[in-house]
């Protein structure tokens, strides 16, 4: 028998999920190649970095709940489907 493989197509949560982590990461890279190349930053720009890192890493953890909502819910529709197609 052929084993039959499905192929997903990422969500949209989950298309903005990964381009978030991108953003945090390059905004990372950013403050460190910033602190690098300055020297020492001053304290202020320091600290809005990190509150805008802690925004959108706190938003990455709401799109991740969100996706597993979700999932979730298309897994009980997923079910419901081919037991009334089995039935």
């Amino acid at each position: 028998m052929a084993q039959n493989t499905v192929l997903k197509k990422p969500s949209r949560v989950q298309q903005a999920q990964g381009r978030l982590d991108i953003a945090v990461a390059r905004l990372e890279a950013a403050v460190r190649r910033r602190a690098d190349a300055a020297g020492a930053e001053p304290e202020q720009r320091i600290t809005q970095l990190q509150a805008e890192v802690d925004d959108l890493q706190a938003r990455n953890r709401q799109l991740k709940e969100i996706n597993t909502q979700v999932s979730g819910r298309i897994d009980g529709v997923i079910a419901n489907l081919k037991t009334t197609l089995e039935g």
